[in-house]
């Protein structure tokens, strides 16, 4: 099958998960395009990229010198499918609230991209993250006259900035894909006048365990060593962490903490950690690839991501750092939100705590340094939720199996 992947940014370290799937897709024998918004401009390059043998499309430019190949596919197209030409032309011109030279501009390129998709064989669109770029997707599915399908994750459907085009893209996708129960409960909740549930599927994100070597167990040494993978943003909990650690210290209890990832918050947090005097227990590590996440994760005892729901309504879906850490066998904790629960279940395959409570975290903490309660069993449990319902091999299998599904493209 011939697919497009339209994404924001590519390469991205933010879209590792969306590598994985796009690898194990081809590893199934099909052809995927990617068609990114533009570059990603970062200093780290995820090992997940190198094997992906999909071509990558970025916008056109519209200089001069291509100006001229821009329009003549887009003379082409029109002259294809009028009808669907002027429904993206129509829908674009009423609902977009860019300025008209950038509506012509963004229109121009969606008609090069509808070509392509001729050119290329396509038979499928589909994008990650319901946000703008899912808006060219959408249109550019209806100048090409091909089934157009959505992964959605947590704040594009929870927070969106533009939540105005939600109901837009829900009602124009055949095949509505979401990485959690809650997401799915949520939108047809949000959305049951647009939304049939048998277009709503829920495709976990996933990991290729076969990256991930499970660890034997080990008994901790007297530093307790806890670790963090996430991006240094709010949602991810750092700050209640802190305050957490804080409390363990206080009564009297030997830890150290690493953090790997980089964000937005990376000096309020560093703030917070002198402000507590815990910064010879603190080590700030920034971004980091695969390979070197997990010399982290071999070596700690613990991994600690406690998500807390933001003011503006962001909220994690299901994080992938916590998948990686229960493959190789590091115990868990993170908080009862989103869809959280339906990859911790709570003292079986790790530990859940309310979020926004430094001090049930502390306990939490606290016991599990002391008492080390079923710690062997618990990331056996952990490692088979990762390989039934966590595995990038079967999700994708099963992504694929609804791309194929005629009954959903005949009711699009």
């Amino acid at each position: 099958m011939n697919i497009a992947y339209f994404v924001p940014l590519y390469p991205s370290v933010s879209l590792t998960f969306v590598a994985r799937e796009i690898r194990q897709l081809e590893r199934l024998k099909n052809q995927i395009i990617v068609f990114a918004y533009d570059q990603a401009d970062e200093d780290l390059f995820h090992p997940e990229f190198v094997d992906i043998q999909a071509k990558v499309i970025y916008r056109p430019p519209l200089a001069r010198w291509q100006i001229i190949k821009v329009i003549w596919a887009n003379i082409s197209v029109a002259i294809k499918n009028p009808k669907g030409y002027l429904k993206a032309f129509r829908w674009l011109n009423e609902f977009s609230t860019k300025k008209n030279i950038a509506k012509l501009g963004l229109f121009l390129q969606i008609g090069y991209f509808s070509y392509l998709m001729r050119q290329l064989s396509i038979e499928r669109i589909h994008v990650h993250f319901a946000i703008d770029w899912a808006v060219t997707a959408m249109l550019t599915s209806w100048i090409a006259d091909l089934p157009f399908s959505i992964t959605t994750h947590g704040a594009d459907i929870l927070a969106n900035p533009q939540p105005n085009i939600l109901p837009h893209l829900f009602s124009q996708t055949n095949l509505l894909v979401t990485i959690s129960k809650y997401n799915q409960e949520f939108l047809l909740d949000s959305f049951s006048n647009i939304l049939q549930p048998e277009r709503v599927v829920v495709v976990h994100c996933g990991v290729d365990i076969n990256n991930f070597c499970f660890r034997s167990y080990r008994k901790p040494t007297d530093d307790f060593s806890i670790v963090t993978v996430a991006r240094l943003v709010e949602k991810k909990g750092h700050a209640i962490l802190i305050e957490a650690l804080d409390l363990l210290k206080q009564q009297g209890f030997k830890f150290s903490w690493i953090v790997v990832g980089r964000g937005p918050m990376s000096s309020l947090l560093e703030e917070m950690v002198k402000a507590k005097n815990l910064e010879d227990r603190t080590k700030f590590l920034g971004a980091a690839v695969r390979d070197e996440i997990q010399d982290v994760l071999r070596n700690a005892d613990l991994a600690v991501l406690p998500c807390v729901p933001t003011a503006k309504g962001d909220i994690d879906g299901i994080p992938v750092t916590l998948m990686e850490a229960m493959a190789m066998g590091v115990p868990v904790i993170s908080t009862n939100i989103s869809g959280i629960p339906e990859l911790i279940t709570h003292e079986e395959s790790g530990w859940l705590v309310p979020p926004n409570d430094s001090k049930a975290l502390a306990d939490r903490l606290r016991q599990v340094i002391e008492e080390q309660p079923n710690i062997q069993q618990i990331v056996l449990k952990a490692r088979e939720k990762i390989e039934t319902d966590f595995n990038i091999e079967i999700e994708a299998t099963r992504l694929l199996s609804f791309f194929q599904d005629g009954h959903l493209t005949e009711n699009s």
